[in-house]
């Protein structure tokens, strides 16, 4: 007599319902976990703007704004950095894109439902000089639909006036939480 080897059906349907509860559990915290990251890809991306115009200030010698923009094209004092951003060269140091000023780099808006909302020194510009320094210092919050709360973990992108920025957790800014909707 051969034996077949195997699983049988009881031992199959004990398979199926535990894999059924691990999935259940690893579920919600994989969304979390893919959440959070998008918040720091998304917060690094805006330092690398920044790293971009401090480096170009230097390497120009002259003065670089990075300012809000719907457009792509011109500055904007209305609505928030979520909307999108450009780096160009500030050469009348006005904080707005004049003709015959280079624009740098032009930064997409955000995904639907995130927020960069900037402390009162950086809510509409952050300007380089040709030295590196940052003519503002402030901080940014980078929050998405979940608010803050719920799991959430916001960033805030903190910059000092030597111009340096870098990326923290939202709790360790100075800027308030009252930024996340």
């Amino acid at each position: 007599m051969n034996k077949d080897s195997g699983f049988t059906l009881v031992e199959l349907m004990i398979a199926i319902v535990v894999m059924g509860i691990i999935l259940a559990m690893a579920v919600p915290n994989f969304r979390s976990f893919v959440l959070d990251n998008r918040l720091v890809t998304q917060a690094n991306d805006f330092m690398t703007t920044l790293s971009i115009a401090r480096s170009e200030a230097i390497k120009r010698g002259a003065q670089v704004t990075v300012c809000k923009s719907a457009d792509g094209s011109n500055c904007t004092t209305a609505n928030r950095w979520e909307q999108g951003w450009i780096t160009f060269v500030d050469s009348d140091k006005d904080e707005t894109v004049d003709a015959g000023e280079t624009i740098i780099q032009v930064h997409e808006a955000m995904p639907s439902g995130n927020t960069l909302r900037g402390s009162a020194d950086v809510d509409d510009y952050i300007s380089y000089v040709g030295s590196g320094a940052a003519g503002e210092s402030g901080d940014l919050i980078l929050c998405d639909d979940r608010g803050y709360g719920d799991g959430s973990k916001p960033r805030a992108i903190i910059i000092g006036l030597a111009g340096r920025a870098r990326a923290a957790d939202a709790n360790d800014s100075a800027a308030t939480l009252n930024a996340c909707p």
